[in-house]
């Protein structure tokens, strides 16, 4: 009776293509663990570029594949479904320029959690490049790091709105047409601008080009290690040498600052400025100087706000000026902004980066 039940289960059609399966799907298993029992996943290969090195793994899967949740990737990881140059990986590994990824998915299921970088599709960082002027990109400095502009005046440091051009934009589209980065590797890192000036300061705006050029400039910057020296020509005959000490008190209802000698709440902040008179003006309205500022401190409108609670207002301040000044350098210069200039930078490492003196600071100084 045993037998005949054992013969009968052995000839069942069903059943005998079902054993069939499972030891062919056992066999492709000690060859390739990346074969399953449906049929052959497809390879996609992600080769690691500079602007990435410095990434961990699971970080960097994050970005390429942002459909899938972690959890599913730490699984493929163990599986080996996702492979590091070759080898397992845990996903806390840190990713080096050139380092090879594989990714063992079907291709439907790479077109759901991912961009492809190869047809182009939507672009991944709303650069927007095709519509972006970058035919007034000033390039200062630059390593394979990071990079540093000439912002002029009336051009944001970021946008502040959806789909806004600033400089960020126009630094995108700028290393987009060099091909130094492309589409695809902006689903994993996007170049950006580390320090904001206001919108109608002009001068050196740092940016990172790569992962490794934000960290250090972000390090530089929370470490105050970059020295970063202003220029501006302000009212009257500038008589302070040496540095400043006082209180900013931020009103963001007004999106403008309070300077005082103590503190006003527990929202006063302490702020330091280095000035320096470089030169007495005798112009068409006035006496000015041409003032120099080693930002100490750097909290926003601290030089503008500063300046003028000591009786020295930057000309051309709409905000913290003085108005009657405002509008002689209007009607002899034609100023229609704050003289405030990022001049220099000195990094860390030593290097020294300068901005030229743009053109409305020079027809106060030297008229024709």
């Amino acid at each position: 009776m045993r037998q005949s039940v054992f013969w009968g289960r052995m000839c069942d059609p069903a059943l005998f293509l079902c054993r069939k399966m499972e030891y062919n799907y056992k066999m492709v298993k000690k060859t390739d663990h990346r074969l399953i029992l449906t049929g052959i996943k497809n390879m996609k290969e992600y080769s690691v570029d500079n602007t990435a090195a410095g990434m961990t793994l699971i970080r960097y899967l994050n970005r390429v594949l942002p459909g899938a949740p972690s959890s599913l990737l730490y699984a493929q990881l163990r599986k080996k479904n996702i492979i590091l140059n070759g080898k397992k990986a845990k996903g806390g590994e840190k990713l080096n320029a050139d380092d090879m990824i594989r990714v063992y998915f079907s291709d439907e299921t790479i077109a759901k959690f991912s961009f492809d970088s190869e047809t182009g599709g939507d672009d991944p960082a709303g650069s927007g490049s095709a519509d972006v002027d970058v035919s007034d990109v000033s390039v200062l400095f630059e390593n394979d790091d990071i990079i540093a502009l000439d912002k002029p005046a009336g051009v944001l440091s970021q946008s502040d709105e959806p789909g806004g051009i600033s400089l960020n934009e126009k630094l995108i589209a700028f290393l987009l047409g060099r091909k130094d980065v492309s589409p695809g590797s902006l689903t994993v890192f996007k170049p950006s601008v580390c320090n904001r000036l206001d919108r109608n300061t002009s001068g050196i705006v740092l940016c990172s080009k790569t992962l490794r050029g934000a960290r250090n400039l972000s390090e530089e910057l929370k470490e105050r290690s970059a020295e970063k020296y202003y220029v501006c020509i302000v009212k009257g005959c500038f008589d302070i040498n040496g540095t400043v000490e006082n209180f900013l008190t931020k009103d963001k209802a007004a999106n403008q600052v309070r300077i005082t000698d103590r503190p006003l709440s527990s929202s006063s902040v302490p702020i330091a400025t280095g000035y320096e008179c470089l030169e007495v003006l005798h112009t068409g309205v006035g006496d000015l100087s041409l003032v120099r500022a080693k930002l100490i401190t750097g909290k926003s409108h601290q030089i503008r706000a500063q300046l003028s609670y000591l009786g020295h207002p930057i000309a051309g301040d709409p905000k913290y000026g003085d108005p009657f000044l405002n509008r002689e350098m209007k009607r002899v210069y034609g100023t229609d902004r704050q003289l405030l200039h990022a001049k220099r930078v000195v990094l860390s490492d030593g290097t020294a980066i300068e901005s030229p003196l743009p053109g409305d600071f020079r027809r106060v100084i030297s008229p024709k």
